[in-house]
């Protein structure tokens, strides 16, 4: 019984059945020694004790380590009692925050059914990708909470829209390199946009780098 319950201590420790078999063959130096292992794979963001401090009884510390995951992140939004009814667990969220350029996509995963009693607002959580590590918990943000999504016959991505004097337009790639497309607008968001005329279905345009294209078109104009 004695034999039994050490193994269990043994195994609530961490150690494996192969470990442990091999503790009698192990120096006495070395069974003085416990590995500390990590539950979880993440990062170290903060440690408790100091090499040399006791721990695990008598009132003292008994967190070593605090290890974070970051591949994926939660985000907290304050959603007023008006919009709650447009709210639904699972809709398209778009994160955004002031410094950071990228824009993190996600989904509601959780609608507080209570109000704060402080703002009268529901506390609503998207979880967003964070493999880049460009959001960090204790951020600021500002969220916009896809509610409706309508099929176009023709869209863009909207950072490919450029204004040139008082033109609208896209850069597409033909043989010869990129050219300038003015284009006539319709609905859209901070993702996409119609193209009402101006452009082809299948054309390739470009939707990153276009402030260095639209310099080099501006840039020819002046010469010219």
């Amino acid at each position: 019984m004695r034999f039994d319950i050490a193994r269990q201590k043994l195994l609530a420790l961490g150690l494996m059945d192969k470990e442990i078999a091999a503790l009698p063959d192990e120096p006495e130096a070395l069974l003085r020694r416990q590995e500390v292992r990590s539950p979880m794979t993440g990062r170290v963001v903060e440690r408790k004790v100091d090499l040399g401090t006791v721990v695990g009884r008598d009132n003292l510390e008994t967190e070593l380590f605090v290890i974070v995951d970051l591949d994926r992140v939660w985000a907290e939004l304050a959603v007023s009692p008006a919009d709650l009814p447009l709210v639904k667990e699972g809709q398209p969220v778009v994160i955004m925050a002031r410094g950071i350029s990228e824009k993190a996509e996600g989904n509601l995963v959780f609608i507080s059914p209570l109000l704060d009693k402080d703002t009268r607002s529901a506390r609503v959580v998207a979880e967003v990708d964070n493999g880049s590590g460009a959001w960090r918990p204790g951020s600021f943000v500002t969220a916009a909470i896809v509610i409706e999504e309508q099929s176009l016959p023709l869209a863009v991505p909207t950072r490919a829209i450029q204004t040139i004097g008082s033109d609208k337009v896209v850069f597409v790639r033909t043989p010869r390199g990129f050219e300038k497309r003015p284009v006539v607008l319709g609905r859209g968001d901070d993702r996409f946009t119609q193209i009402v005329t101006g452009l082809r279905a299948g054309e390739t345009v470009a939707a990153t780098n276009t402030f260095p294209l639209k310099a080099e078109f501006m840039k020819g104009a002046v010469e010219d």
